[in-house]
């Protein structure tokens, strides 16, 4: 039940208007100190307990276009919280204005129909539907299917 909880609350946090519970107390109070270090997300335990894994797509000037690099760390992000046994859900979120406009047209720029079409671009995506544990999409802001 304690999980249920902080997902709750930290859902709450990112809907903006829906509640009016402050997102700065809230992650004040639960978020850890000791989260990884990436380049294109974030990554931090949240929660009472500190059981629940965030990733926040963390590209803003590019409304979180998802790149080959944003999805390898993601990819990455997933599978140590996956073998966290101290974590027991996790929540995909966005940064500022956008949760993600899509796929990194300006990486893609000079693949041939060949090569995006039979390329392995979004391969890494996969990692979400293998995770053992409940991921929860908190979509905020633009997002691009």
């Amino acid at each position: 039940m304690a999980l249920v909880s902080s997902v709750s609350r930290l859902i709450i946090s990112r809907s903006h208007g829906v509640c009016r519970l402050s997102p700065v107390s809230i992650c004040i109070k639960f978020s850890s100190t000791s989260a990884q270090k990436y380049e294109y997300i974030l990554s931090e335990k949240k929660g009472e307990k500190q059981n629940v894994g965030v990733i926040t797509l963390n590209r803003p000037k590019a409304l979180n276009a998802l790149c080959n690099g944003l999805m390898t760390e993601v990819a990455d992000a997933l599978a140590r919280f996956d073998d966290d046994a101290s974590v027991g859900a996790l929540v995909i979120t966005g940064s500022e204005k956008a949760f993600a406009a899509g796929a990194d047209i300006k990486e893609m720029i000079d693949n041939t129909y060949a090569k995006t079409a039979g390329g392995n671009f979004l391969g890494q995506w996969g990692k979400v539907s293998q995770c053992r544990k409940p991921v929860i999409a908190a979509v905020n802001g633009y997002a691009v299917s």
